[in-house]
């Protein structure tokens, strides 16, 4: 009777065992087992760090892996390197039974400075811009990139990219060192007029052909950049 008793006893630890591991398992999942990003859109030559956390802390992952490495590579420490355009799938190694993935788009950098004084049909069809906002002028859905034109002509009047990184103006893209970024303006032929600075941001004007680029810095670093006609 007794060796019974305790063999009942051993069935429902057993048991109890079984039912825990899983929800053990499930509550440390629960506790916000994610990447930092889920889409990432970059260019060739482009590099970003990608983490994964769990609760409140970085947790190093046992492996890091993309789908298609001449797409995007990923290293140890999870900085991804764009490669060429296309699609890659960036794949983390959690450690709590199951993987967590990044979808990683690769475009070829479009330089707006070729469509500048040109019919805004062509710039429309380059960046794919998602809607209008008012009869003359153009906007991304998120506010990226806007831009005026002249409803006679058809020509752009005003363009001020804002977030969109695979988009640039005489080589200058956001996130750029002001240094690197003059040199860009100053090989197209732009030529430097004057520092602006205001509490949150300072203003580099340019001038080319009559026209005005103006690169705006935050935190050392290109914010945004604006061109007029």
């Amino acid at each position: 009777m007794k060796k019974m008793r305790r063999n009942l006893v051993l069935l429902f630890l057993l048991a109890a065992a079984v039912l825990l591991l899983p929800g053990m398992k499930a509550q440390a999942i629960g506790r916000a087992v994610v990447l930092d990003q889920e889409k990432i859109i970059l260019c060739p030559g482009d590099k970003q760090t990608i983490h994964m956390f769990v609760g409140n802390g970085t947790v190093q992952p046992e492996k890091w892996k993309s789908s298609n490495k001449k797409v995007a590579t990923i290293s140890k420490s999870g900085v991804i390197k764009a490669k060429k355009a296309g699609k890659t799938v960036i794949t983390c190694k959690t450690g709590y039974g199951y993987d967590l993935t990044c979808q990683v788009t690769v475009k070829k950098r479009v330089d707006m400075s070729k469509y500048l004084n040109k019919k805004y049909t062509k710039l429309l069809k380059k960046t794919k811009l998602a809607q209008r906002a008012a009869s003359d002028l153009y906007v991304f859905e998120d506010n990226s990139l806007f831009f005026r034109y002249d409803k006679s002509t058809k020509k752009i009047t005003v363009l001020q990219n804002n977030y969109d990184r695979t988009l640039s103006l005489y080589g200058v893209t956001l996130g750029m060192k002001p240094g690197t970024a003059k040199k860009y303006l100053l090989k197209a032929g732009c030529k430097f007029i004057e520092k602006k600075p205001y509490p949150a941001v300072t203003d580099c004007i340019f001038k080319k052909s009559g026209h005005t680029i103006t690169v705006k810095l935050r935190n050392g670093k290109v914010d945004c950049v604006q061109w007029n006609r």
